[in-house]
């Protein structure tokens, strides 16, 4: 082989292992620093709500490995200073002579050329350059990676913070995509068929749904966008019964746009719309077998209808009579304990009270005024005793006594900023509407008043 070839070759072969240990030397410097910054950031993700706090950790590795690698190939020897090195095996500067000389083709250079060839042949099982990597170095990697995991896999409270806020976030993402979509489609809808009213409302909610999308950007916590969810559910739910009052079809994104609470209460309404709650009677009578009023019928002047039967209040009671002229009727007494209903007077006078001990139930307007002759009502509760001596409650085994009283009750309580519960307030509401705690007249209200905000 020539001479000039041979030693090329094996400049380059020293050369490249040169350059692998440079790598690796390098890159085990540099997977350190990665490290330690991989501690730090796992140490703050402990005390700091740092979700994607292992992902941080991940690309300070990848960059620190990416920085050794490029630096330990700029670092790497070149062709000469390889040569060098090979002489440093005792072959007393005859490669990098020779190396000088490649391409000449006088008899000096030749001479040179062959006086290498033959000594770095002699010496070649000698010539290989170890791939060496500090042990300290080795040593601190390995307990820096181990302090970075065992860090990540530490449980607090920030964390979990963390976790609930990602969570959030991308369930408040998802919700207002879908609630734009139904805005875009209420907006594009029909709405010609609605009256002026019920187009001004049906407005007005529209925008009220849009600041909806404000409040689901802030959602930090599930409380935020449980508060936020029930807020758009209503809202949702107003525009889709207006839409249904003026035979208008609610559009589908509307009905995704709900929460799954908000779509089984919507069905529960149109179910309850469409006679689903019980076989209806002639004369208002209702249901039978524990419906409210089995047989019961609406009485002329204020007189109330007999009691149903199978479990319904009243059993056997006698119907009153209301009263003309604001006089409150009289209330029949239920037989086995049971109250009786108290009839209805005209112009809004309360019922009296019921016998056997029984409280008889208010008249159409009853406790609705608020003058300084108002008369409200209360109640001793049996078995009970209160440590004010202004309580008058009975003790004992005796029946609850209905009484009356010119004032009302009066309590003391601490003030705070109506802000500061009214997210508690408003979902305490929307979930006792989805429970069906509330009468139907009161659901609107409720609706109306938590889906101003």
């Amino acid at each position: 082989m020539n001479d000039e070839i041979y030693l090329k070759k094996f400049i380059a072969r020293i050369r490249g292992r040169l350059r692998l240990g440079s790598i690796m030397r390098m890159l085990v410097l540099y997977c350190c620093i990665g490290a330690a910054a991989s501690v730090l950031i796992a140490g703050a993700a402990i005390l700091f709500p740092i979700y994607y706090a292992k992902l941080f950790m991940l690309i300070a590795m990848l960059a620190a490995a990416a920085a050794g690698i490029a630096l330990g190939v700029l670092r790497a020897p070149d062709e000469k200073e390889t040569a060098l090195h090979i002489d440093s095996y005792g072959l007393k500067e005859r490669t990098i002579t020779a190396y000088e000389r490649f391409g000449r083709n006088d008899a000096i250079s030749a001479m040179q050329r062959r006086d290498a060839a033959e000594n770095v042949r002699l010496k070649e099982p000698e010539i290989r350059p170890g791939l060496k990597v500090s042990k300290k170095a080795a040593g601190l990697l390995i307990l820096l990676v181990m302090a970075a995991v065992m860090l990540t896999l530490i449980p607090s409270e920030a964390k979990e913070i963390a976790k609930e806020k990602y969570e959030v976030k991308k369930l408040a993402e998802e919700k207002k995509d879908q609630i734009e979509d139904a805005i875009e489609a209420l907006e594009n809808a029909d709405v010609s068929a609605m009256t002026d009213e019920q187009r001004k409302e049906y407005s007005e909610s529209l925008e009220s749904l849009n600041s909806s999308l404000q409040e689901y950007s802030k959602a930090l916590s599930m409380e935020d966008f449980d508060s936020a969810e029930s807020k758009s559910d209503m809202k949702l739910e107003n525009i889709s019964e207006l839409m249904k009052n003026a035979n208008i079809k609610v559009p589908l994104e509307v009905t995704e746009a709900m929460s799954e609470s908000a779509q089984n209460n919507m069905e529960a309404k149109q179910g309850g719309e469409n006679g689903q709650s019980g076989h209806s009677g002639q004369n208002g009578q209702s249901g039978e077998d524990g419906q409210n009023g089995g047989n019961s019928q609406t009485g002329d002047k204020g007189q109330s209808g007999q009691s149903g039967e199978d479990g319904q209040s009243g059993g056997n009671g006698q119907s009153s009579q209301g009263g003309d002229d604001g006089q409150g009727g009289q209330s029949g007494s239920g037989e086995d304990g049971q109250s009786g209903q108290s009839g209805s007077g005209e112009d809004g006078a309360g019922g009296k009270s019921g016998e056997n001990g029984q409280s008889g139930q208010g008249g159409k307007e009853a406790g609705t005024g608020g003058g300084p002759d108002t008369e409200h009502d209360y109640v001793t509760i049996d078995n009970k005793t209160g440590d004010d001596d202004n309580l008058t409650g009975a003790h004992g085994n005796e029946n609850a006594q209905y009484g009356q009283a010119e004032s009302g009750v009066g309590w003391n309580g601490e003030k705070t900023d109506y802000s500061s519960v009214m997210g508690e307030y408003s979902k305490q509401a929307y979930q006792g509407i989805e429970a069906g705690h509330y009468p139907g007249g009161m659901q609107e209200v409720i609706k109306n008043y938590f889906g101003s905000f």
